[in-house]
């Protein structure tokens, strides 16, 4: 999944790709927290660093782990910013 984040890890861009994988049209989602397609398992502790917290010097993070469809449903997939 590719999408882009702004500095609060705001959704800034959406791509067809990531559309089709989670059900999201572009409108639902940018302006929205990452945290929205993350499962619950997932989602950062107050004691963990995030993208944004701790940007990497080239400018792109990623992770992996549970994420979650509009649908509710949930996959295993790779989150990549840039």
């Amino acid at each position: 999944m590719r999408c882009s984040l702004d500095v609060n890890e705001q959704i800034a861009s959406w791509f067809a790709g990531t559309e089709r994988m989670h059900g999201y049209q572009s409108h639902q989602v940018v302006g929205r927290h990452v945290s929205l397609l993350n499962a619950v398992e997932n989602q950062p502790h107050a004691d963990q660093k995030t993208a944004a917290s701790d940007p990497p010097a080239n400018g792109h993070f990623g992770t992996e782990g549970l994420q979650v469809k509009k649908d509710g449903s949930q996959f295993w997939g790779n989150l990549i910013t840039m």
